[in-house]
């Protein structure tokens, strides 16, 4: 279990990594609150979009496949009030795929239709957003799995069952997830705390994930 946990977390780091690395190429998937340009480029160039939504997908996917592996190798997978976090993270982690999984399909088809609608028509579009319907906010997509990120590190961090960086690392990541779904902060505060939570995601997986696959 602990080995495949392990491949299943690097396979949601790498997955991280690729998201970076696709909003670095196409710096417009940050700029969703500017819903027309976001459109009108995913119209016209797809491609980077289509990856990206695919990327955050998988990520998801593969981090359903690694819950309760870095449950048990944090040693805390005994706790009832984590036993219950673990479903919320399940929860959290399978709307997420979900949502994205639609979104990956739906949406060029969206983005494509709105740049020849008409404008009343256009205003109807946007409030039939594909990951909206599915996930307001993130409250669940992120939020949820943010209580469990926070609830395994610091329990494992109290009882000195693995590692403090896994730990102290894994109560940032949790909180950045919880984070996210703040809403009005600012265009700034929110793609920062995007990037800091896409940063320390790949980190954190990825590293955790070769530590379960050399140790089991």
């Amino acid at each position: 279990m602990q080995k495949t946990g392990g491949v299943f977390s690097i396979l949601a780091g790498l997955s991280y990594l690729a998201i970076g690395i696709l909003v670095c190429v196409q710096p417009v998937l940050f700029q969703d609150a500017n819903v027309d340009l976001f459109l009108s480029t995913l119209a016209v160039k797809p491609t980077c979009f289509v990856l990206y939504y695919l990327a955050i997908a998988l990520s998801a996917t593969f981090g359903i496949g690694a819950i309760a592996a870095v449950t048990n190798y944090f040693g805390v997978a005994e706790n009832e009030v984590v036993k219950w976090a673990m479903k919320l993270a399940y929860v959290g982690f399978a709307i997420l795929a979900m949502s994205y999984y639609r979104v990956f399909t739906v949406k060029p088809y969206m983005a494509n239709f709105y740049t020849n609608a008409p404008q009343n028509a256009k205003d109807i579009i946007l409030i039939m957003d594909p990951y909206i319907s599915f996930a307001p906010n993130g409250l669940v997509t992120y939020g949820l799995v943010g209580i469990w990120l926070v609830l395994i590190s610091v329990l494992a961090f109290k009882k000195k069952s693995s590692s403090a960086i896994y730990t102290i690392l894994g109560t940032v990541l949790g909180v950045l997830f919880i984070a996210v779904t703040i809403q009005n902060v600012g265009a700034l505060t929110t793609a920062i705390l995007n990037t800091a939570k896409g940063i320390v995601s790949f980190i954190w997986f990825a590293i955790v994930g070769v530590k379960m696959v050399k140790t089991a």
